[in-house]
C-alpha cells in the first residue's frame, strides 16, 4: 500500500513532467509517422518494378546528366 501511495504522490507532484514527456512523445510520433509518409511517397512515384531500384528508375535518371 506505502508503494501506491508514494506512486500516486508522485504522479500528482510531476504531473507537468508527465505532460510534457507525453507531448514529447507525441511529438516525436508524429514526425516520424510524416518521415514515413514521405518516404512511401518517394518509393511509390520513384520505384519502377522494371528496374528493381528506387532511385535509378526511369523518373529519376530523367533528371540526371547523360
Amino acid at each position: 500500500m506505502l508503494i501506491g501511495a508514494r506512486h500516486i504522490d508522485f504522479l500528482r507532484n510531476n504531473k507537468i513532467r508527465l505532460l510534457e514527456a507525453s507531448n514529447i512523445t507525441a511529438a516525436f510520433i508524429g514526425i516520424l509517422l510524416v518521415v514515413i509518409l514521405i518516404a512511401e511517397l518517394i518509393w511509390h512515384y520513384y520505384y519502377d518494378p522494371a528496374d528493381g531500384h528506387v532511385f535509378f528508375s526511369y523518373r529519376f535518371r530523367a533528371y540526371l546528366p547523360a
